[in-house]
C-alpha cells in the first residue's frame, strides 16, 4: 500500500511502516534463515528510500540464499539508490541469470521509483535519461499486453496513457 500510494499521509505511513517492520521482525524470530523475510525488509527500506539498510538486508539474504534472484534484485535496487551504478548493473545481470524477471512491469516500475528519486534529489540528466528509457520499455510492454488482450477478446483495448504522459514529462 505504501509503495502504490505516493501521497500517503506521513503519520499513516509511519504507522504502516511500524506494523510492517514489527511483523517482519516476528517472522525473523520464527524463521531466521528464510530469505523472503530479508527480501520483505529490504523492500520496506527501498520504499522508504533507506538504501543503505536495504543493501544490508539484501546482503543478509544473499548470505542465506546466494542463488535467489529476488535477493540479487533487492541488492540491485539498493545499489542504484546509493549511486553505485556499475555494481548495480552487475547485480542486475546476476538477478536475471538467477531467474528474476528484470524486464517485467513490476521490476521496471521499481527501477522508475529508484531512478526517479535520484533524479529529483540530484537533478542529474543521466537519471532522467534512464527514466525515459524505462518508460519506453513500459510503453512497449503495454503495447504487447494490449495486442494479446485484443486478440483474445476481439475488442479494442486502450493503452495506458499515463506511461506516455510520464515519458513526455521526463
Amino acid at each position: 500500500y505504501i509503495e502504490s500510494t505516493p501521497n500517503i499521509d506521513p503519520k499513516f505511513k509511519a504507522e504502516l511502516n511500524k506494523e510492517a517492520r514489527s511483523a517482519i521482525k516476528k517472522a525473523k524470530e520464527l524463521n531466521p534463515k528464510r530469505p523472503d523475510i530479508f527480501i520483505a525488509l529490504a523492500g520496506n527500506y527501498l520504499i522508504n528510500k533507506e538504501y543503505q539498510k536495504a543493501e544490508e538486508q539484501a546482503e543478509q539474504c544473499l548470505n542465506i540464499a546466494p542463488n535467489k534472484g529476488e535477493c540479487w534484485w533487492a541488492k540491485t535496487l539498493s545499489l542504484i539508490g546509493l549511486k553505485k551504478i556499475p555494481e548495480s548493473i552487475k547485480a542486475m545481470e546476476i538477478a536475471n541469470k538467477k531467474g528474476y524477471k528484470t524486464e517485467a512491469k513490476r521490476a521496471i516500475g521499481q527501477l522508475i521509483n529508484v531512478y526517479g528519486n535520484l533524479a529529483r534529489k540530484t537533478g542529474e540528466k543521466k537519471y532522467y535519461q534512464n527514466l525515459a528509457a524505462l518508460y519506453q520499455k513500459l510503453i512497449k510492454l503495454d503495447k504487447e499486453r494490449v495486442k494479446k488482450a485484443e486478440e483474445i477478446r476481439k475488442i479494442k483495448i486502450p493503452e495506458n496513457f499515463q506511461y506516455h504522459a510520464s515519458l513526455a514529462y521526463i
